[in-house]
């Protein structure tokens, strides 16, 4: 049974067309996964609460999709290859 999910990531500060790859990346996983993309939502460049990695700012994306659980999982695996 699919369940409705959402997922935030943030993405270190790059050019944007490499960040669009790098979106559509993701939502290409989810799908190969046997999910939904129901919307892809960027929110842009924002402050980070605190340093990461020694960065202070990122690139937000809000992701609503629907899948089964074990398609989440095995999206979980892949997402640091991106």
């Amino acid at each position: 049974m699919k369940k409705y999910y959402e997922i935030m990531y943030i993405v270190k500060p790059i050019e944007e067309d490499a960040f669009k790859e790098v979106v559509a990346k993701f939502d290409k996983l989810i799908t190969e996964n046997g999910g939904k993309v129901e919307k892809t939502d960027c929110w842009g460049k924002r402050r980070l609460a605190y340093e990461i990695q020694d960065l202070k700012e990122g690139l937000y994306v809000l992701v609503t999709f629907q899948a089964e659980a074990a398609a989440v999982r095995r999206s979980e695996e892949h997402t640091s290859e991106l």
